[in-house]
Protein backbone atom coordinates (compact mmCIF):
# COMPACT_ATOMS: atom_id res chain seq x y z
CA UNK A 1 0.00 0.00 0.00
CA UNK A 2 0.76 3.72 0.31
CA UNK A 3 3.22 4.66 3.09
CA UNK A 4 4.97 6.38 1.68
CA UNK A 5 2.02 8.75 0.11
CA UNK A 6 1.53 9.14 4.04
CA UNK A 7 4.80 10.31 5.04
CA UNK A 8 4.36 12.50 2.09
CA UNK A 9 1.14 13.75 2.70
CA UNK A 10 2.62 14.80 6.18
CA UNK A 11 5.61 16.82 5.31
CA UNK A 12 3.10 19.09 3.23
CA UNK A 13 2.14 20.88 6.34
CA UNK A 14 5.49 20.41 8.64
CA UNK A 15 5.04 21.00 12.37
CA UNK A 16 1.50 22.80 12.10
CA UNK A 17 -0.12 19.88 11.30
CA UNK A 18 1.22 17.11 13.35
CA UNK A 19 -1.14 17.71 16.34
CA UNK A 20 -3.93 16.42 15.21
CA UNK A 21 -5.46 13.05 12.68
CA UNK A 22 -8.94 12.41 13.14
CA UNK A 23 -8.69 13.00 16.94
CA UNK A 24 -7.25 14.83 19.64
CA UNK A 25 -3.30 13.43 19.76
CA UNK A 26 -0.82 12.70 22.47
CA UNK A 27 2.20 12.54 22.35
CA UNK A 28 3.03 9.71 24.70
CA UNK A 29 2.06 6.25 23.50
CA UNK A 30 -1.04 5.28 25.32
CA UNK A 31 -2.96 2.16 25.80
CA UNK A 32 -6.37 3.01 24.20
CA UNK A 33 -7.35 5.89 21.97
CA UNK A 34 -10.75 6.90 21.60
CA UNK A 35 -12.14 10.09 19.41
CA UNK A 36 -16.01 10.58 19.64
CA UNK A 37 -15.78 14.20 18.22
CA UNK A 38 -17.89 15.53 21.14
CA UNK A 39 -15.33 18.84 21.00
CA UNK A 40 -17.54 20.79 17.89
CA UNK A 41 -14.90 22.26 15.27
CA UNK A 42 -13.00 22.10 11.99
CA UNK A 43 -9.93 20.29 11.35
CA UNK A 44 -8.11 20.28 8.02
CA UNK A 45 -6.04 17.41 6.90
CA UNK A 46 -5.44 18.55 3.70
CA UNK A 47 -7.19 15.73 1.96
CA UNK A 48 -10.51 15.31 3.13
CA UNK A 49 -11.51 17.72 5.70
CA UNK A 50 -13.42 16.77 8.80
CA UNK A 51 -16.53 18.31 10.16
CA UNK A 52 -18.07 18.12 13.57
CA UNK A 53 -21.70 18.54 13.88
CA UNK A 54 -24.16 17.60 15.91
CA UNK A 55 -26.19 14.50 16.09
CA UNK A 56 -30.04 15.22 14.24
CA UNK A 57 -28.89 18.65 13.47
CA UNK A 58 -30.06 19.46 9.91
CA UNK A 59 -26.90 20.09 7.03
CA UNK A 60 -26.93 20.71 3.60
CA UNK A 61 -26.25 17.26 2.02
CA UNK A 62 -27.32 14.53 0.37
CA UNK A 63 -26.17 12.26 2.63
CA UNK A 64 -27.66 10.85 6.15
CA UNK A 65 -29.14 14.47 6.57
CA UNK A 66 -30.35 14.97 10.09
CA UNK A 67 -29.69 11.76 11.71
CA UNK A 68 -28.08 11.73 15.22
CA UNK A 69 -24.52 10.69 16.62
CA UNK A 70 -24.10 6.90 17.03
CA UNK A 71 -23.27 7.93 20.73
CA UNK A 72 -22.85 11.49 22.83
CA UNK A 73 -23.74 14.73 20.99
CA UNK A 74 -21.27 14.74 17.99
CA UNK A 75 -20.32 13.30 14.66
CA UNK A 76 -18.01 13.82 12.16
CA UNK A 77 -19.01 14.43 8.43
CA UNK A 78 -15.79 13.82 5.88
CA UNK A 79 -15.51 16.15 3.20
CA UNK A 80 -14.34 15.52 -0.42
CA UNK A 81 -11.65 18.31 -2.21
CA UNK A 82 -11.44 17.39 -5.27
CA UNK A 83 -8.91 20.42 -5.79
CA UNK A 84 -6.60 18.94 -2.65
CA UNK A 85 -6.47 15.88 -4.39
CA UNK A 86 -3.61 15.68 -6.82
CA UNK A 87 -1.60 13.37 -9.29
CA UNK A 88 1.85 13.20 -10.07
CA UNK A 89 1.63 15.85 -12.09
CA UNK A 90 -0.47 18.42 -10.10
CA UNK A 91 -3.17 18.03 -11.66
CA UNK A 92 -6.65 17.26 -9.74
CA UNK A 93 -7.63 14.36 -9.90
CA UNK A 94 -10.24 12.98 -7.56
CA UNK A 95 -13.85 12.35 -9.08
CA UNK A 96 -16.63 10.42 -6.79
CA UNK A 97 -17.69 7.58 -8.68
CA UNK A 98 -15.01 7.35 -10.80
CA UNK A 99 -11.47 8.39 -10.01
CA UNK A 100 -10.10 7.88 -5.97
CA UNK A 101 -10.93 10.51 -3.59
CA UNK A 102 -7.73 10.11 -0.85
CA UNK A 103 -9.07 10.98 2.38
CA UNK A 104 -8.32 11.70 5.79
CA UNK A 105 -6.15 9.41 8.53
CA UNK A 106 -5.17 8.81 11.95
CA UNK A 107 -2.21 7.84 14.48
CA UNK A 108 -4.37 6.56 16.83
CA UNK A 109 -3.01 9.17 18.96
CA UNK A 110 0.27 10.15 18.37
CA UNK A 111 1.51 13.54 17.71
CA UNK A 112 3.30 12.64 14.34
CA UNK A 113 5.43 9.62 13.24
CA UNK A 114 3.48 6.72 11.59
CA UNK A 115 6.36 4.84 11.06
CA UNK A 116 6.36 4.54 15.44
CA UNK A 117 2.96 3.01 15.80
CA UNK A 118 1.40 2.22 19.01
CA UNK A 119 3.27 -1.37 20.55
CA UNK A 120 0.99 -4.14 20.07
CA UNK A 121 0.63 -6.13 23.19
CA UNK A 122 0.46 -9.70 23.72
CA UNK A 123 -3.15 -10.06 23.68
CA UNK A 124 -3.59 -7.75 20.30
CA UNK A 125 -5.70 -5.10 19.57
CA UNK A 126 -8.94 -3.52 18.50
CA UNK A 127 -9.69 -0.70 16.08
CA UNK A 128 -12.71 0.32 15.36
CA UNK A 129 -14.99 3.13 13.93
CA UNK A 130 -18.70 4.30 13.42
CA UNK A 131 -20.13 4.97 9.96
CA UNK A 132 -23.55 5.93 8.91
CA UNK A 133 -24.21 4.06 5.45
CA UNK A 134 -27.41 5.61 3.67
CA UNK A 135 -29.29 3.65 1.47
CA UNK A 136 -31.09 6.24 -0.10
CA UNK A 137 -28.09 8.11 -1.14
CA UNK A 138 -26.85 4.60 -2.23
CA UNK A 139 -30.09 3.76 -4.36
CA UNK A 140 -29.12 7.02 -6.12
CA UNK A 141 -25.30 6.97 -6.88
CA UNK A 142 -23.55 4.70 -8.48
CA UNK A 143 -20.76 2.87 -7.30
CA UNK A 144 -19.79 5.70 -5.05
CA UNK A 145 -16.93 4.21 -2.45
CA UNK A 146 -14.47 4.29 0.63
CA UNK A 147 -11.92 2.27 1.96
CA UNK A 148 -11.20 2.16 5.80
CA UNK A 149 -7.96 0.89 6.24
CA UNK A 150 -6.30 -0.53 9.57
CA UNK A 151 -2.63 -1.19 9.12
CA UNK A 152 0.57 -2.85 11.41
CA UNK A 153 4.15 -2.35 11.24
CA UNK A 154 6.87 -5.42 11.86
CA UNK A 155 8.54 -5.88 15.48
CA UNK A 156 11.35 -3.74 13.60
CA UNK A 157 9.57 -1.18 12.79
CA UNK A 158 8.77 -2.06 9.14
CA UNK A 159 5.47 -1.77 7.03
CA UNK A 160 3.91 -4.99 7.38
CA UNK A 161 0.13 -4.80 5.61
CA UNK A 162 -2.70 -3.13 5.27
CA UNK A 163 -6.03 -4.15 6.58
CA UNK A 164 -9.21 -2.98 4.20
CA UNK A 165 -12.68 -2.87 3.79
CA UNK A 166 -13.05 -2.02 0.66
CA UNK A 167 -16.95 -0.04 0.45
CA UNK A 168 -18.98 0.82 -2.48
CA UNK A 169 -23.05 1.63 -3.44
CA UNK A 170 -24.15 -0.65 -5.43
CA UNK A 171 -23.00 -0.75 -9.38
CA UNK A 172 -25.60 -2.51 -11.87
CA UNK A 173 -22.60 -3.06 -13.99
CA UNK A 174 -20.96 -5.68 -11.09
CA UNK A 175 -24.21 -7.44 -10.04
CA UNK A 176 -23.46 -9.38 -6.46
CA UNK A 177 -25.83 -12.26 -4.88
CA UNK A 178 -26.18 -10.51 -1.85
CA UNK A 179 -27.95 -7.45 -3.48
CA UNK A 180 -31.69 -7.06 -2.58
CA UNK A 181 -34.38 -7.68 -5.45
CA UNK A 182 -35.25 -3.36 -5.08
CA UNK A 183 -33.29 0.02 -3.52
CA UNK A 184 -30.29 1.21 -2.90
CA UNK A 185 -27.38 -0.92 -0.66
CA UNK A 186 -23.57 -1.21 -0.19
CA UNK A 187 -21.96 -3.67 -0.77
CA UNK A 188 -18.23 -4.70 1.18
CA UNK A 189 -15.35 -6.39 1.07
CA UNK A 190 -12.31 -7.38 2.86
CA UNK A 191 -8.69 -7.11 1.02
CA UNK A 192 -5.50 -5.81 1.48
CA UNK A 193 -5.22 -3.23 -1.57
CA UNK A 194 -7.13 -0.15 -1.79
CA UNK A 195 -8.25 2.61 -4.47
CA UNK A 196 -9.83 1.89 -7.93
CA UNK A 197 -7.10 0.51 -9.69
CA UNK A 198 -5.89 -2.46 -6.84
CA UNK A 199 -9.80 -3.34 -5.30
CA UNK A 200 -12.88 -3.26 -5.76
CA UNK A 201 -16.17 -3.75 -2.75
CA UNK A 202 -17.83 -6.50 -5.63
CA UNK A 203 -14.32 -8.61 -6.16
CA UNK A 204 -15.86 -12.41 -5.95
CA UNK A 205 -12.56 -13.29 -4.47
CA UNK A 206 -13.36 -11.06 -1.61
CA UNK A 207 -16.45 -12.44 -0.41
CA UNK A 208 -18.58 -9.50 -0.92
CA UNK A 209 -21.65 -8.84 1.48
CA UNK A 210 -24.66 -6.54 1.02
CA UNK A 211 -26.00 -4.18 3.33
CA UNK A 212 -29.57 -3.05 2.49
CA UNK A 213 -30.46 -0.79 5.71
CA UNK A 214 -29.45 3.03 6.56
CA UNK A 215 -27.98 3.18 10.23
CA UNK A 216 -24.97 3.41 12.32
CA UNK A 217 -22.31 0.20 11.52
CA UNK A 218 -18.99 -0.32 13.26
CA UNK A 219 -16.20 -1.55 11.49
CA UNK A 220 -13.89 -3.28 13.49
CA UNK A 221 -10.19 -5.04 12.49
CA UNK A 222 -9.17 -7.75 15.20
CA UNK A 223 -5.53 -8.34 15.63
CA UNK A 224 -5.07 -12.06 17.81
CA UNK A 225 -2.37 -14.16 18.52
CA UNK A 226 -4.10 -17.28 17.06
CA UNK A 227 -1.98 -20.83 17.57
CA UNK A 228 1.33 -18.42 18.07
CA UNK A 229 0.67 -16.72 14.53
CA UNK A 230 -1.33 -13.53 13.59
CA UNK A 231 -5.31 -13.78 13.17
CA UNK A 232 -7.01 -10.92 11.44
CA UNK A 233 -11.06 -10.71 11.65
CA UNK A 234 -12.72 -7.76 10.10
CA UNK A 235 -16.28 -7.53 11.11
CA UNK A 236 -19.17 -5.06 10.78
CA UNK A 237 -21.85 -4.58 13.59
CA UNK A 238 -24.92 -3.24 13.59
CA UNK A 239 -26.03 -0.39 16.06
CA UNK A 240 -27.21 -2.98 18.24
CA UNK A 241 -23.90 -4.56 18.37
CA UNK A 242 -25.37 -7.71 16.05
CA UNK A 243 -22.54 -8.91 13.11
CA UNK A 244 -24.29 -8.77 10.04
CA UNK A 245 -20.56 -9.39 8.21
CA UNK A 246 -17.16 -10.85 8.90
CA UNK A 247 -14.24 -11.96 7.27
CA UNK A 248 -10.83 -13.64 8.17
CA UNK A 249 -7.73 -13.13 7.27
CA UNK A 250 -4.50 -15.11 7.93
CA UNK A 251 -1.17 -13.48 6.65
CA UNK A 252 1.79 -15.34 5.69
CA UNK A 253 5.15 -13.93 5.48
CA UNK A 254 6.63 -11.86 2.91
CA UNK A 255 8.66 -8.77 1.99
CA UNK A 256 11.12 -7.14 4.17
CA UNK A 257 9.73 -9.74 7.14
CA UNK A 258 11.48 -12.54 4.97
CA UNK A 259 14.70 -10.97 4.19
CA UNK A 260 15.01 -9.45 7.75
CA UNK A 261 14.56 -13.06 9.32
CA UNK A 262 11.39 -12.46 11.19
CA UNK A 263 9.65 -15.47 9.62
CA UNK A 264 9.59 -17.61 5.94
CA UNK A 265 8.49 -16.73 3.32
CA UNK A 266 4.98 -18.37 2.49
CA UNK A 267 4.78 -19.40 6.20
CA UNK A 268 2.33 -18.26 8.30
CA UNK A 269 2.80 -14.93 10.43
CA UNK A 270 3.69 -15.38 13.43
CA UNK A 271 2.44 -13.34 15.61
CA UNK A 272 5.95 -12.24 17.55
CA UNK A 273 6.55 -10.38 14.22
CA UNK A 274 3.88 -7.84 14.33
CA UNK A 275 5.20 -4.90 16.35
CA UNK A 276 2.57 -2.08 16.32
CA UNK A 277 -0.61 -0.04 15.10
CA UNK A 278 0.65 2.19 12.21
CA UNK A 279 -2.70 3.84 11.18
CA UNK A 280 -6.28 4.10 10.09
CA UNK A 281 -6.75 5.73 6.86
CA UNK A 282 -9.49 6.42 4.31
CA UNK A 283 -7.70 5.74 1.50
CA UNK A 284 -10.24 6.56 -0.62
CA UNK A 285 -13.21 8.49 -0.10
CA UNK A 286 -15.71 9.68 -2.56
CA UNK A 287 -18.73 10.33 -0.90
CA UNK A 288 -19.30 13.68 0.71
CA UNK A 289 -20.43 14.42 4.27
CA UNK A 290 -19.27 11.10 5.09
CA UNK A 291 -20.83 10.53 8.80
CA UNK A 292 -18.51 8.30 11.73
CA UNK A 293 -18.31 8.56 15.14
CA UNK A 294 -16.55 6.65 17.81
CA UNK A 295 -13.33 6.43 16.41
CA UNK A 296 -10.96 3.93 18.70
CA UNK A 297 -7.90 1.53 18.78
CA UNK A 298 -7.74 -0.54 21.85
CA UNK A 299 -4.85 -2.75 23.65
CA UNK A 300 -6.03 -6.32 24.90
Amino acid sequence: MRKDYLRDFRGLFGMVALLLLLGMASTALAANFFEGFETSGLFDFGNGVVHTSPGGSSIETDYAEGINASSGNFLARLSVQPTANVDDSGNAACAPGSEDCIGPFTNWGLAYDVDTGVPMKSGGSVTSVDIYLDVNFAAAHSDYRFDWDSALLDSQGNFLQDYIFNVGTGNPSQPVACAPASGGYFVISASNNSQRENAYPQNPGRMPQCIATSGWYTFEHIFKPLNNDLGVHMEILNAQKVEVAIWAMHPTCMGTQVTNHLCTNGALLPFSAVGANAYGWFDDQEIDSLAIDNLSLTQE
